[in-house]
């Protein structure tokens, strides 16, 4: 059985009642599928009212993942939660909080499938588990549903929709301590000038190389302290 500290943690909020929203929840759980994530945790301590019906959009998921060897569980749910779960027969994925989870979850934001692919093979190498977004706007909202869990994003600057520079400034809007590593191929001096002066950031030029991924890791990553020699 895999451990549970190896599930990727996605936390949802507010109410899950209307069809309108079991369907938005719905359809950010299938697009983590679809990029091959197969064991997924939902964090529910932020939910505050969840209907029957997302139950019925919730089996339709598991038996999806279930058929490609993965699970779905659900945890931190709260006692009015806990009985629509447990009344709709979903009983059994309830989990209590885990313990010693590792904040070992990578956001990849590329508009390009190639570069998609191969990067999210290189982190899955340094053993970072790899969500996928092919734009900013999907990946602000990835990340504003699982930032607890995301220990760094990795930032392309030309793409459709929401561009690296306006992803850039809305995350930080949000959480100014984001760690973020801009991978670019363009000629974008002046974008990145203008984002220096908002915060510091590792820059990765592309084509780039497993090793200089793990460098730009490493040093966006905080390091554990030494002791000092006696």
């Amino acid at each position: 059985m895999r451990p549970e500290n190896d599930y990727f943690i996605l936390a949802l909020s507010g109410k899950i009642t209307t069809v309108k929203e079991c369907q938005e929840t719905f359809e950010t759980v299938h697009r983590m599928i679809m990029q091959d994530v197969k064991f997924i945790e939902l964090d529910l301590s932020k939910v505050t009212d969840l209907s029957g019906s997302f139950a019925g959009f919730l089996t339709s998921l598991m038996n999806e993942i279930h058929s490609m060897g993965g699970n779905i569980i659900v945890s931190h749910a709260d006692k009015n939660v806990r009985s629509v779960l447990m009344g709709t027969g979903l009983s059994g994925i309830i989990r209590e909080p885990g313990e010693g989870r590792k904040k070992n979850k990578a956001l990849l934001i590329d508009d390009d499938e190639d570069v998609r692919r191969i990067t999210s093979e290189s982190l899955k190498e340094l053993d970072y588990l790899c969500i996928e977004a092919e734009n900013g706007l999907i990946g602000l909202e990835l990340y504003q549903r699982n930032k607890q869990a995301i220990a760094f994003i990795v930032l392309d600057m030309q793409m459709p929709v929401m561009d690296g520079e306006m992803f850039f400034n809305k995350i930080l809007e949000s959480d100014a301590d984001a760690r973020i590593i801009i991978a670019t191929g363009y000629a974008d001096q002046e974008k990145l000038v203008r984002m220096r002066e908002k915060r510091h950031f590792e820059i990765l030029k592309k084509p780039y190389f497993l090793r200089d991924l793990e460098a730009a890791i490493k040093r966006t990553l905080p390091q554990p302290m030494t002791k000092p020699s006696a």
